[in-house]
């Protein structure tokens, strides 16, 4: 009898033991953020690529900025970086060939004279050309070359030419090309007067003429009229003293 009542009161004891278990164990948040979360995702889903190799393969990255884009044809500048200048067709014995206006936005020759006229020489100075080169000068209008004349040792061009009597009048351009460097310099001077004809001849030499004519006929005057000249000079009304009267 007492054994089936201590096994009774135990059955009851083990009973409220695990229903008191079974109550004090808490249940897990899904809230809580101090526990690790982990996403099982299954194998029988593989993530779809996003753009395709659109961006990575063959896009920016693969033929694009990076690939033949910029850098690939586009990083050297055109032939001729860096390496000897060649003038625009130059003539068969090495010389440049003018192009047919003046060149603009070049540096400047120095010139002895602003206004010039016809059959005077101007005087030309040039810098920055190879030492020694040839360098050719260039009249404008007309493109008509002048002379060649050479740099100094230094680089330096001093040079004179005559401006001719068919220059006509007005604003002119003198232009210096370096054959080897091909470096060009010029200026503008004004041209006051060209040389005029009259019937062929020039009009200095017309003046010339008008006053030696004059000058023929001033002396031929005096020697016709030299005894009337001179009687007029040795004329006196003074008599001797002691001559008769």
């Amino acid at each position: 009898m007492g054994a089936v009542l201590a096994l009774c009161i135990g059955s009851i004891t083990g009973a409220g033991t695990s229903a008191s278990f079974a109550e004090s164990t808490p249940t897990p948040s899904p809230n809580t953020g101090s526990g690790t979360i982990g996403v099982v995702i299954p194998e029988s889903i593989a993530p779809t690529p996003a753009g395709g190799g659109g961006s990575t393969g063959g896009g920016s990255t693969g033929g694009g900025s990076s690939g033949g884009g910029s850098t690939g044809g586009g990083g050297t500048p055109g032939g001729g970086t860096g390496g000897t200048p060649t003038c625009a067709a130059p003539k068969a014995d090495g010389s440049p060939t003018p192009p047919p206006e003046a060149t603009a936005s070049v540096p400047k020759l120095v010139l002895d004279h602003e206004r010039i006229a016809a059959k005077e020489s101007m005087l030309v100075r040039g810098t920055g050309f190879t030492a020694g080169e040839k360098v050719q000068l260039v009249l404008y209008p007309g493109a008509k070359v002048l002379n060649t004349f050479a740099a100094d040792a230094v680089g330096n061009l001093t040079a004179r030419f005559s401006i001719g009597q068919d220059v006509p009048t007005g604003l002119h351009t003198v232009e210096a090309t370096g054959w080897t460097s091909c470096h060009i310099q010029n200026a503008e001077f004004t041209v006051v007067s060209a040389a005029v004809a009259v019937g062929g001849i020039p009009f200095l030499w017309w003046v010339i003429v008008v006053v030696g004519v004059l000058l023929i006929g001033l002396i031929s005057t005096m020697i016709y009229f030299r005894r009337s000249i001179a009687g007029w000079f040795g004329r006196s009304d003074l008599q001797p003293t002691g001559a008769a009267p």
